[in-house]
């Protein structure tokens, strides 16, 4: 009995069929794995935008002490706010009416503070200081500029605040983030005020970010004339409705010289020209603006804020309007000390503008526990410092809202 010959037409069939069944189960897997990468992305993406919320950090103890302050609390505001685990818990007070947001105990708010530096071309000085405080529940922002001659003296530090981001960059072996945040750590034991991120750009960041949105149109309050380095000129920016470049801004934010008040009058000048600003970039964001900011912006701006976070601040900055933006500078005095111009501040003043524009707090910051070093004066070198330190007749100006100020409402004395 023979075998019959064998079919390699047929094998040849069920290789091909084997091997095309086997790559198809292969690209069905990948597939698979994809679908599910770009839905767990998805799904990232969709949380990040729609739900995430920075933690406030209300219910942590404070960054900076509050002393004998517990004693005057109630207990559910210890507990919450000072981290005392055995206060005694309270039944809240019913509700009798609607509560606006504004009517919310802070607590209940969701409010963050930042510190946002500008560092000058000379050396490492910071010569743009800001606190920054951002209500996202009534979409209030309060901007507070520190000016940068302002007096501090601390244990490894003492001149000029605009040098303290320097010192720390030097023991933070260059680190830009970490010597800021060690800057914030200072002001927020002093000032009383919890900082949640910081931020830091330098001039050609400004020129860049500038540039991204197409310039901004600015209320110049006096010509100036700036050498021009790619033109090999002087360039002469008019007094009125100008439109400035990355490269005229940054000339505008840092010129003094037109100002009878020099450094204040630059501090004015930078509140025109972060209110122009802050309205271009309003009425400018669409797809495309948005992403190339965005872009611009992380490569200028060093920062410790999450990308979660910046989407989060991104968004809700679109819901606050120009008249809720208020500005304003911390309240004091020019002083000379040791052949050097110092601006010191007033601490009744800055108390009150801590409590009502930054505190994050059910509890007030009491003078028994504000700037409980007293580093922003110096009692035994410069007595006269602390005349102006503790003056308790300068009164406090009401804050600037973004909407005036590109209406006109600052009048800055020059020359």
């Amino acid at each position: 009995m023979t075998t019959p010959p064998e079919n390699k037409s047929d094998n040849s069939i069920d290789k091909g069929s084997n091997k095309k069944r086997i790559l198809k189960k292969i690209f069905l897997i990948i597939l698979a794995v994809i679908l599910t990468m770009l839905m767990c992305a998805a799904s990232v993406i969709a949380y990040t935008y729609f739900f995430h919320e920075p933690e406030t950090g209300v219910n942590e103890p404070p960054p900076f002490a509050t002393g004998g302050l517990t004693e005057t609390l109630s207990p559910e505001t210890t507990a919450e706010t000072l981290g005392d685990e055995t206060a005694v818990e309270t039944t809240p007070p019913e509700t009798v009416a609607e509560t606006t947001p504004d009517q919310l105990p802070k607590s209940q708010q969701k409010i963050y503070n930042f510190l946002f530096v500008g560092q000058d071309r000379v050396a490492l000085n910071t010569d743009v200081i800001m606190l920054i405080n951002f209500n996202t529940t009534t979409n209030k922002i309060n901007i507070l500029q520190l000016p940068r001659d302002t007096y501090i003296r601390t244990n490894i530090y003492s001149g000029k605040l605009n040098g303290l981001y320097a010192q720390f960059y030097i023991t933070n072996g260059g680190k830009v983030t970490e010597a800021l945040r060690s800057m914030a750590n200072v002001l927020e034991q002093n000032l009383c005020i919890k900082i949640h991120n910081v931020g830091h750009i330098n001039l050609n960041g400004v020129i860049s970010i500038v540039d991204s949105i197409g310039g901004v149109d600015v209320n110049v309050p006096v010509a100036y004339t700036y050498f021009d380095e790619i033109a090999q000129q002087n360039i002469t920016v008019h007094a009125g409705i100008q439109h400035l470049d990355g490269l005229k801004a940054e000339h505008f934010i840092r010129m003094r010289s037109q100002y009878i008040q020099a450094d204040i009058g630059r501090i004015d000048a930078q509140k025109i020209f972060v209110s122009a600003f802050i309205k271009k970039l309003k009425s400018n964001f669409n797809v495309t603006t948005i992403a190339n900011f965005v872009d611009v912006a992380f490569k200028n701006i060093k920062t410790d804020l999450s990308l979660a976070d910046a989407v989060f601040y991104g968004k809700q900055l679109l819901e606050v309007d120009l008249e809720q933006i208020n500005m304003m500078s911390m309240v004091g005095r020019g002083a000379s000390g040791d052949g050097i111009s110092f601006y010191v501040m007033v601490r009744k003043n800055m108390c009150e503008m801590i409590n009502t524009y930054f505190n994050i707090y059910d509890f007030d910051i009491t003078d028994s526990i504000f700037d409980p070093n007293r580093v922003f004066t110096n009692t035994a070198k410069f007595s006269h410092f602390n005349n102006i330190y503790t003056d308790q007749s300068i009164t406090t100006t009401d804050p600037h809202n973004a909407d005036d100020i590109n209406n006109d409402s600052i009048y800055i004395p020059h020359v």
